[in-house]
């Protein structure tokens, strides 16, 4: 755990280190990142992380401890542990899975996707799942950088609708994507890929029921925020209680 504070690591990234991942220094480690989220050629990095002033909290000294105690000289660093205390030789489980958002212009959620790669075939299903849901074409779409979404816009949309790729046109959907990370990250990951599919689509569609907001930076008093989030949420608990 201190180790993943220290370098902002993902559990995945976390999971993936290996011990010729790893190399110690009198002022630390350099740790070598074979493939991160963001680094879709694969290319790699190598963080430092400098040692801690105090010894229970130092991330380096933590992680001595810990290879001393494995006995872990190659392989995964993080292995399981069984019932007895018992650490075994095989890795922590942890595979990639790529959630697809998209929102409108007014902040409202569209459609989300969870898939196993980031490639055509997912992004073009994400565009078919979205058109389907609102049952409009849009005039505009915006997105980030990556290679697959020109083609799978023109192929799913047609090549009528603009394609964007500003940073500062997608801040809005960059910023939505801290209600379902801040919920998903303390969860420490999901038992399989379709729970963690219903619960990112279950999540996001009930956080977009309660939103209080009907557009962008539009202002609501904290009193309508309550009545609203009150009639919201008595309306959703019906709906369970019904099902």
């Amino acid at each position: 755990m201190l180790l993943g504070f220290a370098a902002e690591l993902r559990r995945s990234e976390l999971v993936a280190v290996q011990r010729e991942h790893i190399t110690v220094t009198p002022e630390g480690l350099r740790l070598l990142i074979p493939r991160a989220k963001t680094d879709q050629q694969g290319r790699g990095a190598e963080l430092g992380i400098p040692r801690g002033k105090k010894p229970e909290t130092c991330p380096v000294r933590a992680l001595e401890a810990w290879l001393q105690a494995s006995d872990c000289r190659y392989g995964p660093v993080f292995r399981k542990i069984d019932r007895w205390g018992t650490i075994e030789a095989a890795a922590l489980r942890g595979r990639w899975a790529y959630l697809y958002r998209a929102i409108d212009r007014d902040g409202n959620l569209v459609d989300t996707r969870l898939s196993e790669h980031r490639d055509m075939a997912a992004a073009q299903a994400f565009f078919r799942s979205a058109k389907a849901a609102t049952g409009i074409t849009p005039e505009r779409v915006t997105t980030d950088g990556h290679g697959s979404y020109p083609r799978a816009i023109r192929a799913t949309l047609g090549r009528r609708v603009v394609h964007r790729t500003s940073a500062f046109k997608n801040n809005g959907l960059e910023q939505d994507h801290r209600g379902v990370k801040g919920r998903t990250r303390c969860m420490r990951g999901f038992k399989s890929l379709p729970s963690a599919a219903r619960f990112c689509r279950g999540y996001d569609e009930l956080r977009n029921f309660l939103r209080p907001c009907t557009r962008r930076n539009q202002y609501v008093s904290a009193r309508r925020r309550r009545l609203l989030h009150l009639r919201r949420a008595t309306s959703v608990l019906a709906i369970l209680e019904a099902a």
